[in-house]
């Protein structure tokens, strides 16, 4: 059962669903003491006790403190109220490109423009040795300011920032697929995060999406 409006988290009042997922629910909220608007994302009492999901929550925290970039949604604050665990975050007004490519394709303009925000916020999190993992349109928000990346929920951390930028150097991206990325090591889903970008920017400009199973010739852009 989701928050209902008006719940107080700390010094934060519950607003509208923003939405939810099987890991987590997100709301608009206020923040009482700065008067801002923000976005509250709760680990669902349900989960709470479940070691691999308080693990999860506890490592996209982790993650998103460690970044500091335009295009990376920014976390303000971590919390626990009446048990309930919840990540305060940059709210974004917008829509997913997911939610937008459900209209058709982009311009090539926002194709090149979006593209190159999220590579640029691929590169920071990458320079801080951090891989995201689960690149997708439904984890790109589109504001006005530019795109964002969010949901770190999956994000893996490297010993060193080198280690990513010889994964990205050494290794055929075309050859790795995002969903093989998943309990691999992180030098591979580093590469499925650039093969990722490529899917998107061509699903952005053709407003169709990627097949699931491809050649290993149709696979390189």
């Amino acid at each position: 059962m989701g928050l209902s409006s008006g719940t107080k988290l700390g010094p934060y009042e519950i607003g509208a669903s923003l939405g939810a997922g099987g890991m987590g629910e997100v709301y608009r909220a206020r923040d009482t003491r700065l008067d801002r608007s923000v976005a509250i994302k709760i680990l669902p009492p349900h989960l709470a006790d479940k070691a691999d999901a308080s693990e999860r929550f506890e490592r996209e925290a982790r993650t998103i403190s460690s970044l500091n970039h335009p295009n990376i949604c920014q976390l303000h604050d971590v919390g626990t109220h009446d048990g309930i665990r919840y990540l305060v975050m940059e709210l974004l007004e917008g829509e997913t490109l997911a939610e937008r490519l459900r209209r058709g394709p982009l311009p090539m303009e926002q194709v090149h423009r979006y593209g190159a925000e999220i590579a640029t916020g691929l590169q920071a999190a990458h320079r801080c040795g951090v891989v995201h993992r689960d690149l997708k349109p439904g984890n790109i928000m589109l504001t006005k300011s530019g795109a964002k990346l969010m949901d770190f929920g999956l994000a893996k951390g490297m010993s060193s920032p080198k280690a990513v930028s010889s994964a990205l150097t050494s290794e055929p991206f075309s050859t790795w697929r995002l969903s093989r990325s998943r309990g691999k090591k992180p030098m591979r889903a580093a590469t499925s995060s650039v093969w990722a970008l490529c899917s998107m920017r061509w699903s952005a400009a053709s407003g169709r999406s990627r097949a699931k199973r491809w050649s290993r010739s149709r696979r390189r852009f």
